[in-house]
């Protein structure tokens, strides 16, 4: 494939963010866009970068604070286990080991909406390690430790509560959330929190339905 073969996307926003085609756009999905931090210049320096990153913070902050008032935050350990060090770390650790211990944390945070006065809620990195090791990423470092030793692959995580639960004891329903946040979404399978139990193909389940 040849860059003249590449199809042309539409843009939106000041930040010209690619427009794929079939995707909801944030404004048509009824969120604000933040356009105050606009993507990098490449005609201009980090130095000149930075010091508008800093001349807009004060301005973005400010802002920010009229948007709503946060009145509820929870955190939960979801799962304890080994992620690539490399991944992780990258090169600012040299110790010769091939992972890390990587913690999975679950945040609750609810706010009053300002433009509504209805309470929102977001939760973040809600991991569904269940359906999770099924992902093509745990999936193949699994089956890698599963060569050497079942027990050691199975014995590696350390599970401290599940999505569901953590829900429960906060007296919320997945249908009381109004938003989802995660960092990786190649390491996620999303279906139960979205409340949908089809099968997909390229993870667990895929011919059958989610349990």
């Amino acid at each position: 494939m040849t860059f003249t073969d590449v199809p042309k996307f539409e843009t939106e926003g000041a930040a010209g963010a690619a427009r794929v085609p079939g995707l909801t756009t944030a404004r048509e999905a009824g969120l604000t866009t933040l356009d105050w931090f606009d993507e990098p210049d490449l005609d201009v320096t980090p130095a000149a970068q930075l010091r508008e990153i800093r001349e807009q913070a004060p301005r973005f902050r400010e802002w920010f604070r009229t948007t709503g008032v946060a009145t509820a935050f929870q955190s939960r350990s979801l799962i304890t286990l080994p992620y690539l060090k490399r991944y992780g770390l990258y090169e600012a650790c040299t110790v010769p080991v091939p992972y890390v211990w990587f913690t999975n944390r679950m945040f609750i945070v609810q706010w009053k909406d300002a433009a509504t006065d209805k309470t929102k809620t977001l939760l973040a990195e809600p991991t569904d390690y269940e359906l999770g090791i099924d992902t093509p990423f745990f999936r193949f470092e699994y089956d890698k430790l599963a060569k050497m030793s079942r027990n050691l692959a199975e014995g590696m995580a350390k599970k401290h509560a599940h999505v569901s639960d953590v829900l429960k004891q906060a007296g919320l329903r997945t249908e009381d959330i109004d938003y989802l946040a995660f960092d990786h979404l190649h390491t996620q399978d999303i279906r139960r929190i979205v409340d949908t139990n089809n099968p997909a193909p390229d993870l667990g389940y895929g011919d059958r339905p989610v349990p």
